[in-house]
């Protein structure tokens, strides 16, 4: 059994796919989080405690500022803790929209655009995220369009749908395996989520 920390319902999704695919032995119990880093950070000491003594601990957050080295920011959130290697802690560089864009075909093809829209690097860019709107709205499918892109008068930076077209793309679309090939942070967090299975 394991439990996953995320910041949202995105994050989510990405977490239960990677864990289907490369820790299909052990079996999602409940999510903390969905309500962005604040509560996630927060938390850290309680999920460090569930780690050590219940079951294994996924947590997934986004790196947001790419200006931030990565170890930095992992030694931040977890000083004081005793980090077991039942808890796999993951950072996505730079948002995890970074991984789902990482699967350059697919995201294309669902999207309904070209290849060559779709960033080569994405974990290079500064806002995965809006490149992610900025692509639905190129979109053929009026349907994703509205879902995923704000109105003009929208004080949101996604549509109103976004969550749940991102999610149902993560699982039921995305392939980790090509994706990782291009997002090194992805990479890493399969070789630790592929270990889960050992607690």
């Amino acid at each position: 059994m394991v439990a996953i920390g995320v910041e949202d319902v995105v994050s989510e999704a990405v977490a239960q796919r990677l864990l289907l695919q490369y820790a299909p032995e052990i079996e999602w119990t409940q999510t903390f989080g969905l309500t962005g880093y604040g509560e996630l950070k927060r938390k850290m000491p309680t999920f460090d405690k569930i780690a050590q003594y219940r079951e294994p601990m996924l947590v997934i957050t986004d790196l947001d500022n790419p200006m931030i080295c990565p170890v930095d920011f992992r030694s931040n959130w977890c000083q004081g803790l005793q980090m077991p290697p039942s808890f796999v802690f993951r950072i996505a560089v730079t948002e995890i929209e970074s991984w789902l864009l990482a699967d350059r075909d697919h995201i294309a093809q669902w999207l309904g655009i070209s290849v060559a829209h779709v960033p080569l690097e994405p974990e290079t860019i500064d806002e995965p995220k809006e490149c992610l709107v900025g692509l639905a709205g190129r979109s053929r499918n009026r349907g994703i369009r509205q879902a995923m892109v704000p109105t003009a008068r929208s004080a949101r930076s996604t549509g109103p749908g976004y969550n749940e077209c991102v999610s149902a793309f993560a699982d039921r679309i995305w392939n980790p395996e090509v994706a990782r090939a291009v997002a090194p942070s992805l990479d890493r967090a399969i070789i630790r989520i592929s270990e889960l299975g050992r607690f």
